[in-house]
Formats: C-alpha cells, sequence, structure tokens
C-alpha cells in the first residue's frame, strides 16, 4: 500500500479501463490531458547536497507555495530548490493555486525526500559495536546474566552491503540453511537502509498470521506441534498461504510465536528443534515471496508476570531472575539460529506483555489479566520494559553477523497492552507508548536510531475494533465511519510522529476490526492504510483466519480482498466459484415457516468460555460440579433424538471444543430441504442478552467460516426464531483457489458473550414441511 504501489496503481487507472472480475470491482479509464505536474516525486541526497525541482505544464500566472514537512532534515527554497540538511526521511510540499476558466483551481503535490549520511564501512562491523547492558534505564533490576556485545563474530563481509536500495530482490538459488531448511534468501544485510527507507518504500501493506504458532501450550494439551498450530482451527500455513496475499499486494507477513511450547523442563529453557525448524519453514515461505517477515515472542503463558513478582529493588528476586534467564534463552537461540538470513527477516521483542501484563500472575495464566499479583507500579512498569527492550537490543546484537545490522522491532507498552495512548478505564493511568517514561533502546553507535522501529497496535476505538458483541464491558459499537472518527484516527495515529521525527521506524504491528460483522470495516481499512501510508507507517492487519482463506490463498471477504487490491495495484486471481462474503451488520435470515419440521433435538448445556475475573469465581462457586475450573465452561449433553423422539446421537453429532468456545453439530443435510436452527438460552439474563454465532466447518477441528453474529442488542434479533442454514455450502460445497469442491458439513454455534451465557436446546429443523411433517405452503397474498 505504499506510495510507490499506490502511484503504480493510479497511473493504471488513468491510462485504461481497470476490471477485475474476480473481485467484483472496476474503474473507467480517463483521456491524458497535460495538466501541472513536478518534475519529481521523490529525490535522494546527501547531507548538504540540493536538488531543484520544478512544476512542469505550469499555468499562465500560476503561484507556487513550496514548504518542507521538517526543515531539520530539508530545506526548500521559494524556487523549488530542496537542501539536505540531516540524515532521514521527509516530504516537501507544493501548493498550486491558479484560474482555469471562470474557476480557481488548487492543487497540492508532495515529494518523498530521502536524506543519507555517510556511507557505513561494510569490513569494520565488530569495532563499532557498543557494550550496551541495559543500563539505559539506571534504576531497572538487571539480569544475572550479562550480554557481552564486544565478543561478539564478525559479520560476513561479502554479505554485508553498504549501497542497496530498498526495492532490491532478497532471492537467490535455492540452498540449504544452517538450520536445514531449503531457502532461495540471499542472506544480504543492508547497512545503509533504514527501517524508515523500509517503512516508505518496501514493506508496504502487512497481515498476521494469527492463531497460528502463538497457539499457546502452556497446559500441555497439545501432544505435537501440527495439533498446537492447527488448534484455533486454522490449517497448517504453506507456501500457497503466502503466495495468495503476495497476488493482493501483502508485502509484510508478521509471525507471531510462543517458543515455550514443547521448551526443556530442565531449567535451561532449550527451545524445540522442532519449533525451530517450524518456525524457519514459515519465514521461508515468506521470504521466497520476496516478502518482509517480522518473528516475536507472543504470549505463551503468563511467565512474563515473573518479572513483577517481587519488590522492584528487593535486595533477592529468584522470580524476577528466572524471568531474565528465560527471555534471554529465548532470544539468544533464535538469533543465533536465523541470523545468517537477510534485512528482509525482523526480530521483534515481544508483544504486548511490556505493560501491566508484567504483574500477571504467573502461577494462573488462565487469569489472563484478571487478579494480578505483581508488585510493580506504573513508574517501575515502564523501567522494566524499558530493560526488557535493552536487553534484547543486547543479545541481539552480541549474536554477531548479520544481526549486527539486523532491523529490530521494539514493543510499545502503556496500559494493558501496546497502544499509542492510553485508555481511561484501564488499571494503569499511562499515556501508553507515548508516555515520557517510555524510552526507545539504545543501539550501536554505527546503527544509532535507524534499525529500530516502535511497534504500536491500533484497533481504536475499541469498542468498534475489539468489541464482538454489546455485551462487552467496555461497550460496542457497530458502525464507524463519521467525520469525527476519521478525525480521532488521524490524530492518534499522527503522534508517532514523534519517533519518525528521531529516526525510528514505525510499525503498527496488529490494526484492524477484529470482526467483519460490522458497518464500515471497508472505511475503517481504507482510512487506516491511507493514514499510514502518507505517515509512512507499516500496518499490519490482525487476522485470526476470519478474514483470509489460508488453505485457498484469498480473501474470503470479497469486499476487504478488493479494497486492498484496489490499494496495492495489484491484481489477485480468484477463480470462479469460490464463495466470497462482504463486511456488514448481519441480518437474521429466517425460514417463511413460522413452525417446521423439527428433525433433531440436542439437550444439554453449552457454556462458552467466560473470560477471567470475577465471573468464574462465582459461577464455579454457584456449579463447581460442572464449570470446569481451568478453562472456565460447561459442556455435556442430555439427549439428542429425532423427530419421534428417539435417540440419534449417531445421526446427529454433536461436540463441544474442549476449551469452550463453542459447540459444533453435523447431520446429513441433504436428506433436510430447506435446513434452520433454533437455539435456546438459559433461562437467565444472560443467556437470554446473548449475541448468537453460526458458521460452518469442514471437518470438527477446522476454524469456522463464513460465520456471522447476530446481536440482539444491536437489532439483529435471533431469539424465537428459526435461522436459515446455507445448504449450498452443507451440501453442494464450494470451490477452493485450485477448483476442488469443499463442502461443510459441521455447523458451529457460540456466543461472543462471555458473562456466563449458556445454550440449553438447539433445533435442527426443515423449513419445507410443517411439524406434522406435511409440505409447507406459503401463503398466498392478493397483491
Amino acid at each position: 500500500m505504499k506510495r510507490k504501489m499506490l502511484k503504480s496503481f493510479w497511473a493504471f487507472v488513468l491510462l485504461t479501463a481497470m476490471i477485475v472480475t474476480s473481485t467484483g470491482f472496476s474503474g473507467v479509464a480517463f483521456a491524458a490531458s497535460k495538466a501541472p505536474k513536478l518534475s519529481a516525486k521523490s529525490v535522494t541526497l546527501t547531507v548538504g547536497k540540493s536538488k531543484k525541482v520544478t512544476v512542469k505544464n505550469k499555468p499562465a500566472k500560476a503561484k507556487v507555495k513550496w514548504s518542507s514537512k521538517n526543515k531539520k532534515i530539508a530545506q526548500v527554497s521559494k524556487a523549488g530548490k530542496i537542501t539536505a540538511k540531516k540524515k532521514g526521511n521527509t516530504k516537501v510540499i507544493c501548493k498550486l493555486t491558479y484560474k482555469k476558466g471562470s474557476k480557481q483551481v488548487k492543487k497540492t503535490f508532495s515529494v518523498k525526500v530521502k536524506v543519507k549520511a555517510a556511507k557505513v564501512k561494510a569490513t569494520e562491523p565488530a569495532a563499532t559495536t557498543a557494550a550496551i547492558t541495559g543500563t539505559a534505564v539506571t534504576t531497572a533490576p538487571q539480569s544475572t546474566a550479562t550480554v557481552q556485545p564486544s565478543t561478539a563474530p564478525e559479520a560476513t563481509p561479502s554479505n554485508i552491503v553498504s549501497d542497496g536500495k530498498a526495492g532490491d530482490s532478497n532471492l537467490t538459488t535455492e540452498h540449504t540453511s544452517k538450520g536445514g531448511v531449503l531457502t532461495k534468501d540471499n542472506g544480504v544485510m543492508r547497512t545503509n537502509l533504514s527501517t524508515l527507507d523500509l517503512t516508505n518504500d518496501a514493506m508496504g501493506l502487512g497481515w498476521n498470521l494469527g492463531n497460528q504458532m502463538e497457539q499457546s501450550n502452556w497446559q500441555g494439551t497439545y501432544e505435537d506441534l501440527v495439533s498446537c498450530e492447527t488448534s484455533a482451527g486454522n490449517p497448517v500455513a504453506t507456501q500457497e498461504t503466502f503466495d495468495g496475499l503476495k497476488s493482493y499486494g501483502i508485502n509484510t507477513v508478521r509471525v507471531p510465536v510462543a517458543w515455550s511450547n514443547f521448551m526443556s523442563d530442565d531449567g535451561n529453557y532449550t527451545v524445540s528443534e522442532e519449533l525451530l525448524t517450524r518456525v524457519e519453514e514459515i519465514i521461508n515461505y515468506a521470504l521466497n515471496d520476496e516478502m518482509y517477515v517480522i518473528i516475536n515472542i507472543h504470549w505463551d503463558g503468563a511467565w512474563w508476570g515473573r518479572f513483577g513478582a517481587e519488590e522492584y529493588d528487593a535486595a533477592e528476586t529468584p522470580i524476577r531472575d528466572e524471568a531474565w534467564k528465560k527471555y534471554e534463552a529465548i532470544w539468544t537461540q533464535v538469533a543465533d539460529r536465523y541470523k545468517e538470513y537477510s534485512d528482509h527477516l525482523i526480530f521483534e521483542g515481544a508483544n504486548e506483555e511490556l505493560s501491566g501484563r508484567l504483574n500477571d500472575d504467573y502461577n494462573h495464566p488462565e487469569k489472563g489479566q484478571q487478579n494480578q499479583t505483581g508488585k510493580l507500579n506504573e513508574d517501575q512498569i515502564y523501567a522494566m520494559a524499558n530493560a526488557i527492550n535493552q536487553k534484547f537490543v543486547d543479545i541481539v546484537r552480541a549474536s554477531g553477523g548479520n544481526n549486527l545490522y539486523r532491523h529490530l522491532l521494539i514493543p510499545g507498552t502503556g496500559n494493558e497492552s501496546c497502544v499509542i495512548g492510553g485508555y481511561a478505564g484501564d488499571t494503569y493511568k499511562t499515556d501508553g507508548t507515548m508516555d515520557e517514561r517510555y524510552k526507545m533502546p539504545t543501539d550501536t553507535e554505527a546503527n544509532g536510531n535507524s534499525k529500530l522501529s516502535v511497534s504500536v497496535h491500533f484497533y481504536d476505538p475499541t469498542d468498534y475494533g475489539i468489541s464482538a458483541t454489546s455485551t462487552t464491558p467496555w461497550g460496542y459499537r457497530d458502525t464507524w465511519g463519521t467525520d469525527q472518527d476519521k478525525q480521532d484516527m488521524k490524530d492518534l495515529l499522527s503522534r508517532m510522529k514523534k519517533f519518525t521525527d528521531q529516526g525510528y521506524g514505525v510499525i503498527v504491528g496488529e490494526c484492524g476490526c477484529v470482526k467483519g460483522y460490522k458497518d464500515g470495516v471497508i472505511d475503517y481499512f481504507r482510512e487506516l492504510f491511507t493514514l499510514c501510508d502518507e505517515m509512512n507507517y507499516c500496518p499490519v492487519m490482525w487476522d485470526e483466519g476470519h478474514y483470509y482463506n489460508r488453505e485457498g490463498g484469498y480473501f474470503s471477504y470479497g469486499d476487504v480482498g478488493a479494497l486492498i487490491a484496489e490499494l496495492t495495484g495489484s491484481n489477485p486471481v480468484i477463480p470462479e466459484g469460490v464463495k466470497l462474503v462482504n463486511t456488514g451488520i448481519s441480518v437474521v435470515p429466517a425460514v417463511e415457516n413460522p413452525n417446521p419440521k423439527v428433525c433433531y433435538t440436542w439437550e444439554g448445556e453449552f457454556m462458552r468460555h467466560t473470560g477471567d475475573g470475577e465471573i468464574p469465581e462465582q459461577i464455579k462457586a454457584e456449579r463447581g460440579d460442572l464449570f470446569d475450573d481451568v478453562n472456565h465452561g460447561i459442556f455435556f449433553t442430555t439427549s439428542v433424538t429425532d423427530s419421534e423422539g428417539n435417540d440419534a446421537s449417531e445421526e446427529c453429532q454433536v461436540v463441544g471444543n474442549d476449551e469452550f468456545w463453542n459447540v459444533s453439530i453435523k447431520v446429513d443435510w441433504s436428506k433436510i430441504k430447506e435446513p434452520c436452527v433454533r437455539v435456546y438460552p438459559a433461562d437467565n439474563d444472560e443467556s437470554k442478552g446473548a449475541d448468537l454465532q453460526l458458521g460452518y466447518k469442514k471437518d470438527e477441528k477446522s476454524a469456522a467460516k463464513f460465520d456471522v453474529d447476530y446481536d440482539q442488542n444491536t437489532g439483529s434479533m435471533w431469539l424465537g426464531k428459526y435461522v436459515k442454514l446455507d445448504r449450498e455450502v452443507m451440501v453442494d460445497g464450494v470451490k477452493d483457489k485450485k477448483g476442488n469442491v469443499i463442502t461443510y458439513p459441521w455447523i458451529w454455534i457460540t456466543t461472543n458473550t462471555y458473562t456466563g451465557a449458556s445454550y440449553v436446546k438447539i433445533e435442527i429443523c426443515d423449513g419445507a414441511y410443517n411439524a406434522d411433517g406435511t409440505e409447507y405452503v406459503p401463503t398466498q397474498t392478493e397483491e
């Protein structure tokens, strides 16, 4: 989505009629004319050098006004002469005013200006490496093991270049990595390119491989890596997954990882060799497509709470020492394993943990951020986060090789997650990453600020971006797009200019509206991606498997895919017959028959995972015989019967998710002419006011597709209705990207209401027949 991509797209639109039948949008060709334009749209200068930019085809008597966005980096004269002052990136603006007939015309042009300093000498990497040990935060407790960057091995000179360009390919002939994985990556590290160069010209629009490699196995539920990777229902990632993303013009992928999974229990925190290899395979899926790929440590149990388990200035901190030991062990292994890869691979120090989460109860990961037991106050949380970020930089630089210059993504902090500014309702009243107490770490003298970027997450406003149901405690919105909404988004994102002015990159590591069943989703994404493009940030949309079909390689939300293709100027090929859905509030499709035939009835109870905090404690006290103390839910079956009241448990399979996220049902849908479902809530306010989610799965363990949400509090009344099901999806099947027909015979039923809502009865019905089995004949009405 970066400017480079947008320019190529609009040039195409101006020259030809754009018709993309697969994504459902089209354009009209416009006749070319000699309109005013600049002699250059971008310039690259070294400090002290100048270049003049002029207005071509300037109308007579036109007034021209030049200005610089950052005069410290580049200045511009009244005649358009740009002079480089300081290393960095900025824009020069040209405003043109002239008359066309009786009308006054105003046009604004911009010139991207990149100012470079003297080139770095590639033959002296180790000599300029500072011995940093995290002392930038003078009062922060340090780990017991000190990293010594001065002893780091030197990088291979042939891999280190000082004249790279942002658009350079990272590909070479296929070979085997040191870890035994096939790779096409050339291992080149371009010392002259800053992270700002990459976010401005190369990284483009990004996407998260969410709910995949960061699926946590802290309970020991999963016996092998594949089971863990697919535990959220997403298929194993493949090269086709990434090829599909690339076809939409996506050029950055973030791969969250839970390194604790299958880790040694001998106290050395040895990462599983199988996990290291699997992550390396995924890294190379992205590198093979010339993408940039970010790997991190994601939440993988509450062990981060060990950092805050003891008093900040305690004389002895054995619990915190173990946290440092584990953190260092992970990054030492990861940095060493992948240091041969080019600068298309970026390391990110953590996810959202360097915040109030440092006070989590490390003995009870199921509590999440609730009932925290840590002892750090606000000042100490910031100091600890700064120390952890500094240690991250030290460890990576100490590993040597390409890691001396690797781009590093530094997690933001504040409140309960990685946010730009604080939220008034959070436990810790801070200004998030913008708080003066948050400090970027110190890098080597050779790198300065050029190889560091800050990561923030953007789901604002959270009652729209995150809240999935009107019962969410912090509020709910299902529409977005007013002028004030757009201004608020711009104002908040603009705050990050503080970092770009200092030469740091900004990567919005997670962002978007988590669910597509709201109005304004396309407007939200368009505004977000466009603003990030204008501000030279890299936005990386969060996707848990909701938006993009990872197996098929296409966006199952067709309007989201079309928007991305439009912004990147790409032309993805989506095969005919693939089922696409669009974003927007769902309307309940009740069958016309008011009293249909009941084919099967399940009775029992399904209480969705209730989250953390006081609610599960209350439910446990009241229903301890049924309530799962670890996964915080209830599921049991009393009976499954057919229309005659006979046992039908073999014909109608009903399965509850082990962690109480959903219930799935499968029957022979070919025998039901007009399938529909009626869901009965328990007799309490929480259940009767819950939302209802329906989706379709191809097998018991896979993720739901084509899912919809019916929220009664926003007008989607499902209670008491026979909701029509999609027979085509269940019986006839839909095509995947390769043309294979796939059926989805399992219906997926759940709720996003996690305050103790239960379903106690589900009927599978046939709207083509009345309750007595006679054929339903619609009532004829006179016009």
